[in-house]
């Protein structure tokens, strides 16, 4: 928690969203401008003139006068006066419950402004050869490429022994397949005599 000093520009009621803007000496408060982005929430009336010492609580909820009738998770932005009103986009923030127009609502604030329209194309970068040039660098882009590469490196250790393989089949074929072999041979045999 955080606090500084600031002089109050106009008459505020409380529960009205503020902004700060700078000063001679010391930042100013002031109601926040219909459609604008809040720094903060009064939590009581406040005086023209009146020094006040501000401090930063960074609460979550803020609680603000409803300018007109919301529905609970309503998107708002700030309206005329400070107070919060519907907003057609995602606003500031949304309220938590339905209120009344004067009511205290619950304003969640949102940790960014949303998204908003997609933006024209950028301009193509340069290449990294192109910055190269431009930082100095003389010579075609090959020889900047080969100037990547740095000098070849030591041998490395000789890696560990591997784990030995898998035992082969026997080399020798089942009893049915030998028996059929001697028969063979016996039958030449037999046919040669």
């Amino acid at each position: 928690m955080s606090t500084f000093d600031a002089i109050v520009t106009q008459d505020i009621p409380a529960n009205r969203l503020l902004s700060m803007t700078g000063g001679n000496g010391a930042p100013h408060l002031s109601i926040t401008a219909a459609g604008e982005s809040p720094d903060f929430v009064s939590t009581g009336d406040l005086k023209e003139s009146q020094a006040v010492t501000v401090t930063m609580r960074d609460k979550p909820i803020w609680n603000v006068e409803a300018g007109e009738d919301l529905t609970a998770g309503q998107y708002v932005e700030a309206g005329d006066g400070g107070v919060i009103v519907g907003s057609a986009g995602e606003g500031i923030g949304y309220v938590t419950d339905a209120v009344k127009a004067g009511e205290i609502a619950n304003l969640v604030r949102q940790s960014s402004g949303g998204s908003g329209e997609k933006g024209d194309p950028g301009t193509p970068g340069k290449s990294a050869y192109e910055i190269a040039v431009d930082s100095g660098f003389t010579g075609t882009e090959q020889e900047w490429l080969n100037s990547l590469k740095g000098p070849k490196g030591d041998k490395g250790d000789k890696g560990d022994k591997g784990n030995p393989g898998k035992d082969g089949k026997d080399g020798f074929g089942t009893e049915t397949q030998y028996n059929d072999i001697i028969a063979r041979i016996e039958a030449l045999e037999g046919a040669g005599s």
